[in-house]
């Protein structure tokens, strides 16, 4: 049975525990933004809500909706995602960031994006509704930016595609693309630089997860730029991708 201080408001907790610090799990940082995943107390302690949950925190500059907002001003510190019921469903245990936009995983193997799309590397295509250039759905809000042909999706969204069916381990992005991996898979999108993983000269722009079928074994890790990308395998090979062709580092 639940005790009844899990009941109390906030205010009415002793101060060491209204006031205990919150636990850097993750930090990432890219050129315009960072962001950082904590453990924290629920503003409120109830039997429906656990006493500490994960919270992701990001900063920086806000245009190209980088940081998962409406609002495009800078922010000068780590502030919680918020007004988004995809990353409320779960909690967010990764999280990668390219130079335009980001990219979060949860704990139910989901991946969600957000920011600028100008590279296809949000994972899915964002269509404008409406004379203004802003649509709201039950994908988040986006906005197509009038006469320059910019796309940008203002909260987070779920990617899925290929991904619909899968649980995905962990996520990477650069300026141009993004990638993620599950325990038999690795899949990429966006500007194919020749470090995709397919054939730049066929499919110079990758707007949905593609798998690569060059990887065989299961995933690690994987670190990737807007030319190439390394992936650590679970044997510890190190498998590049650059130039349109892929071979072990030794």
């Amino acid at each position: 049975m639940l005790s009844s201080r899990q009941n109390l408001a906030p205010e009415m907790l002793p101060l060491r525990e209204r006031f205990c610090p919150a636990t850097a799990l993750v930090v990432s940082m890219a050129r315009l933004h960072a962001a950082v995943i904590t453990i924290e107390r629920s503003p409120t302690i109830s039997a429906s809500s656990p006493v500490s949950s994960s919270s992701l925190r990001l900063c920086g500059i806000g245009s190209s909706n980088r940081l998962g907002s409406i609002s495009q001003h800078t922010q000068y510190s780590f502030s919680p995602l918020r007004d988004t019921q995809l990353a409320n469903e779960a909690a967010i245990v990764s999280v990668a960031l390219g130079t335009d936009h980001t990219l979060a995983l949860t704990n139910a193997g989901i991946v969600l994006s957000f920011g600028s799309n100008r590279f296809a590397q949000l994972g899915y295509v964002i269509e404008s509704s409406n004379s203004s250039g802003v649509s709201a759905s039950g994908t988040g809000t986006a906005l197509t930016v009038a006469g320059q042909g910019q796309q940008t999706q203002m909260t987070p969204r779920r990617v899925v595609g290929r991904l619909k069916k899968e649980v995905v381990k962990g996520v990477a992005a650069c300026r141009t693309a993004s990638a993620c991996w599950t325990d038999t898979d690795c899949y990429t999108w966006g500007t194919n630089g020749g470090q995709l993983g397919y054939d730049k000269i066929a499919q110079p722009v990758q707007l949905l997860p593609r798998r690569v079928t060059q990887v065989t074994q299961p995933v690690v890790d994987l670190a990737m730029s807007d030319n190439a990308v390394c992936i650590l395998l679970a044997s510890r090979d190190v498998l590049c991708f650059w130039g349109g062709k892929h071979f072990k580092i030794k």
